[in-house]
């Protein structure tokens, strides 16, 4: 074994890590970026690549003696460490990427108001213990009852008593939407938010909408994919621009286009984009004025980078510094004009 690993080239061996790297961020939709499937990518990639630069006899590290030897017990237990650190990681990366700033807005000027009732705040409370591992159950109500049923039947208590109050517990900041999806995407649920989606504001179907296509699993999840592409239906004329706005607003790539032309299959893609042209003609044919969609720059443009390269070059104000009068031009370039 030692005398095999001895003829392994290190420029090769190198490649093969480049490789799978490259195969894993070429697509998006390979099943390397499922749920558990893409842990273990992780945990081999890394233990891999710490095998080729620490271990193999043709490392650099190895041969110019940046590194001293370690035993066969030593060895393993530092792959497996690395590849730990790989995981641990990319979760980390993940969490990151995955966190909303449209789930922490305040949009309370476009969303409908929703009354604080018992029944509403008790289903609250329910749903943030189960969603933080909260140890205040028992030991045999938690091994007796998965989390996906115990989170239904909270929203078909609260839903029993009106659609007003699961409404309610949606909008809730003490109820975390996208580990809400994470935990539970059972038909039962979605079931249950479809016959909510008549009674839903804008808010709401945005953040429900930002939170679904932030699941790992997105690509994947047919039943998901139809759930968002109900919402999107269901909504139409000016609210339908609204919405579409909130969900360019998160402030990443995970925004209308990628969910249109990335994230949905062929079918759904057209049934939304022919939603969209259809509340489209009609919203201008109800308006007699020019409507307009302004799409702006930010560094340098809207926001001073103040010379931090690649932002911009502009040293004239403090890095951040809103340019004085940017949005009211902007107000005024999008405000309607009559034809």
């Amino acid at each position: 074994m030692d005398g095999f690993v001895e003829e392994l080239s290190f420029n090769w061996c190198a490649g093969i890590g480049v490789a799978a790297l490259l195969l894993y961020y070429g697509d998006e939709r390979s099943v390397l970026h499922r749920g558990a499937m893409e842990n273990i990518f992780w945990f081999c990639t890394n233990a891999w690549l710490a095998f080729v630069f620490f271990f193999l006899p043709s490392s650099p590290l190895i041969q110019l003696r940046l590194l001293i030897n370690v035993g066969g017990a030593d060895k393993m237990a530092l792959l497996i460490l690395a590849g730990l650190a790989g995981v641990k990681s990319h979760t980390k990366r993940r969490s990151a990427r995955l966190s909303s700033s449209l789930q922490r807005s305040n949009l309370q000027e476009l969303a409908k108001l929703q009354t604080e009732t018992v029944t509403a705040r008790i289903a609250t409370s329910q749903l943030a213990n189960i969603l933080s591992n909260h140890k205040g159950f028992s030991w045999f109500f938690r091994r007796t009852r998965s989390k996906q049923d115990m989170i239904v039947e909270a929203l078909r208590g609260c839903c029993s008593h009106g659609p007003e109050h699961v409404l309610y517990v949606l909008n809730c900041w003490d109820v975390d939407l996208l580990k809400l999806f994470s935990k539970v995407r059972s038909p039962d649920f979605l079931d249950l938010l479809q016959g909510l989606v008549p009674e839903m504001d804008i808010v709401t179907k945005a953040r429900l909408i930002d939170a679904a296509q932030r699941q790992i699993d997105f690509f994947f999840e047919r039943c998901l994919q139809e759930f968002v592409v109900e919402l999107f239906c269901q909504t139409r004329g000016k609210e339908l621009t609204t919405l579409k706005n909130l969900l360019d607003e998160g402030g990443d790539f995970y925004n209308l286009h990628k969910l249109v032309f990335s994230d949905l299959p062929e079918d759904l893609r057209q049934a939304v984009l022919t939603h969209i042209e259809k509340e489209g003609d009609a919203v201008r044919a109800a308006n007699a004025g020019l409507l307009r969609k302004v799409l702006s720059d930010i560094d340098d443009t809207l926001f001073c980078s103040g010379g931090h390269f690649p932002a911009g070059a502009d040293k004239r104000f403090p890095k951040g510094q809103l340019y004085p009068g940017v949005l009211a031009l902007l107000r005024e370039l999008g405000r309607q004009q009559p034809s």
